[in-house]
This record gives C-alpha cells, sequence and structure tokens, in this order.
C-alpha cells in the first residue's frame, strides 16, 4: 500500500464492493492494467482530447515471473513408460529431456534436424 493510501480512510480505499476484501492485485495485474491505461490516454493524447498522458509518469513495479517447477525424475519415467509405442513419444521424450514447450514441439521440421552433427534447431 503506498503512502496515499495509508492516509485515507478505510471506506475509501476499499473496493467498489462497498466493504474492504483485503486483496490487493498483483504486480502482473498492475502492469497489464497500466499498460492498457496508458495506451488508452495515449490514443486521447494523439487525437488531442487531453494534452499529456500522465500514465507515462507512473512507475510500476516489475512483475516477479515464477519459475515452474518439473516433474520429478520418477513421473517422467512413469509418463515415457506409459506413452512408449504412441506416436507422441518421441514428443514426450524432447520435452523432458530439452524442455522444449509444446509450440515448439509442434512448430519442428525435419529440416530442423542436422543428423551429421546430431543438433536439432528449435526456432
Amino acid at each position: 500500500m503506498n503512502g496515499y493510501d495509508k492516509n485515507r480512510e478505510e471506506a475509501e480505499r476499499c473496493c467498489s464492493a462497498g466493504r474492504c476484501c483485503g486483496r490487493t492485485p498483483s504486480r502482473r495485474q498492475i502492469q497489464y492494467i497500466h499498460a492498457v491505461l496508458r495506451n488508452a490516454l495515449g490514443n486521447a493524447e494523439r487525437e488531442e482530447l487531453i494534452t499529456r498522458n500522465v500514465a507515462k509518469l507512473v512507475q510500476i513495479p516489475t512483475p516477479r515471473y515464477k519459475v515452474g517447477k518439473g516433474l520429478p525424475v520418477s513421473d517422467v519415467k512413469r509418463l515415457l513408460s506409459a506413452a512408449k509405442g504412441t506416436r507422441f513419444y518421441p514428443m514426450y521424450v524432447l520435452a523432458a529431456t530439452l524442455g522444449l514447450r509444446r509450440g515448439e514441439l509442434l512448430g519442428l521440421r525435419w529440416s530442423d534436424v542436422d543428423f551429421a552433427k546430431n543438433t536439432l534447431e528449435v526456432a
């Protein structure tokens, strides 16, 4: 909570529901709201509806992105043994061993594989 909010009455700083829910937006939500507001005010400024985009002056906190946790090795082994013999088995192996994401896996072509150098080019 910033200094301004601390000085306001609790009823004034609560959400629009009329009661304080105790929740605050995440850093990512703040970043998104700021981007939408900054773009809207930027459009209004270009159309000369306002003289200045004050949203450009606001410094917002940088969101902290969580690093995903992978599956435990035992679960990966069970997944690969269950998928063995299916047409998606090679994709599961690549995902598990190289950490490729779904879009990267689905975008692979044979031309991305260099068998001479034992390399795979992921775009």
